[in-house]
């Protein structure tokens, strides 16, 4: 799944399932906690109120997740404790975004792979990537 096509699961997954799944559930807490925690880091304007809140959503959901799954915590995990210092000194994580970079380069490495060639490789993704922008144009 690509980034954009997990925000959005992330996103209705509540909507499809919330009413076949008791309140109490852990796991259904810790996604709530984890949709708290994006509609915080997707918002495009934030307040020095919200970048604490984003500090305690982000000890409480890393200690939920530990209690509930059992594991240790992933580095992405601790990424985010860096989140609520990001929002301070740039502004919202929202707008720090790569997401729509990473659009761009999916569809450019989609010709290159394509090509069986591996000698061909570069020249086939660059010739081919001005054809998809003057194409949309």
């Amino acid at each position: 799944m690509s980034g954009s096509e997990t925000l959005l699961f992330l996103k209705l997954f509540g909507i499809v399932i919330g009413d076949q799944v008791p309140t109490d559930d852990d796991y259904w807490r810790l996604y709530i906690k984890l949709r708290e925690l994006l509609d915080i880091c997707l918002c495009k304007q934030t307040s020095p109120y919200q970048s604490l809140a984003l500090k305690v959503l982000i000890a409480e959901f890393n200690m939920m997740y530990v209690e509930v799954t059992g594991d240790n915590l992933k580095p992405k995990f601790h990424h985010l404790v860096h989140y609520p210092s990001i929002t301070e000194k740039t502004g919202p994580v929202a707008l720090t975004s790569t997401q729509r970079f990473e659009s761009k380069h999916k569809a450019v490495l989609q010709p290159a792979h394509a090509c069986q060639s591996r000698k061909k490789y570069l020249s086939n993704s660059c010739n081919s990537t001005p054809i998809v922008y003057i194409s949309s144009v």
